[in-house]
């Protein structure tokens, strides 16, 4: 077996496969094609950093635009959106990378509100913060989440005509609800129906 090294700081780098290797330098950790050239790293890493920039740019325009067709629209809320489509509702945040300000009880960052209603007496509210404690939470319910293009949220109901019995309350039946880690932030969600 012939040891690799790795092309941006000449560490030994490991097979992670039979075409990429992994640099083991502690301040490096790069991850490249077997045989690639210093200046390839290099080119590879700068056309990286620019995705995703343009990504972020991108996530950031959207967020401008939703949350100026809130306020155009007087809608409380801001960074998020939805879209229904047939049976299926998306309710999307599209940068989760926002800092609206720290929440009311100082505990986290604001990075998503919306409450709103819709047809069939349908309504939700959502709210997705930054905690300053890690926080590790998975539950959902009739709904899928997902992150994609460099950090837009996008939360699935996958049948809002389901009945998932009533809410603590009994005003109430709930529809979907999650409450779930996606990086470094926490999305709450619940739908219900009245």
């Amino acid at each position: 077996m012939v040891i690799q090294s790795c092309p941006l700081c000449g560490s030994i780098a490991l097979l992670v496969d039979s075409e990429i290797q992994a640099c083991t330098g502690a301040r490096c950790g790069h991850r490249c094609k077997i045989g690639t050239t210093k200046q390839e790293a290099l080119f590879e890493i700068e056309e990286k950093r620019l995705l995703k920039e343009r990504l972020q740019k991108e996530r950031e325009e959207e967020q401008k635009s939703v949350d100026n067709h809130l306020t155009g629209n007087s809608l409380a809320g801001f960074n998020a959106g939805w879209e229904r489509n047939g049976n299926t509702l998306l309710i999307y945040v599209p940068n989760m990378n926002a800092d609206y300000g720290p929440s009311s009880t100082g505990k986290s960052i604001k990075v998503a509100n919306r409450e709103d209603m819709m047809d069939y007496g349908l309504q939700f509210t959502l709210n997705v913060y930054r905690p300053h404690n890690q926080m590790d939470r998975s539950t959902s319910e009739n709904a899928r989440v997902s992150v994609i293009r460099g950090g837009r949220i996008n939360i699935e109901i996958l049948d809002i005509h389901e009945d998932l019995g009533p809410s603590s309350t009994g005003k109430t039946n709930l529809v979907a609800h999650v409450q779930q880690s996606v990086g470094d932030v926490i999305v709450q969600l619940t739908v219900y129906r009245y």
